[in-house]
């Protein structure tokens, strides 16, 4: 895209006509893609600084002998039995 926009630019400057609406719909889908990227960067950025609490599984069950659905025990009946 960013090429094809260069391409046009060059013809435009040596023939000293005016750009065409395909290349304004370029930029503008260049644009739009560019927010995208940027706001997807922030989001990992922001991820990896403020560590945000997670609420695991593994931390609501501490202390208990319950697993996943509750078969930890049943399991352990089975391979000791």
């Amino acid at each position: 895209m960013q090429i094809n926009m260069r391409d046009m630019a060059i013809v435009v400057h040596a023939n000293g006509t005016e750009l065409s609406q395909r290349y304004w719909t370029f930029l503008n889908q260049w644009t739009a893609l560019d927010v995208v990227a940027v706001a997807a960067l922030v989001v990992v950025f922001y991820l990896m600084v403020a560590k945000p609490a997670r609420n695991d599984i593994a931390s609501k069950r501490q202390g208990t002998e319950q697993g996943v659905l509750g078969l930890n025990s049943s399991i352990h009946r089975v391979c000791e039995g």
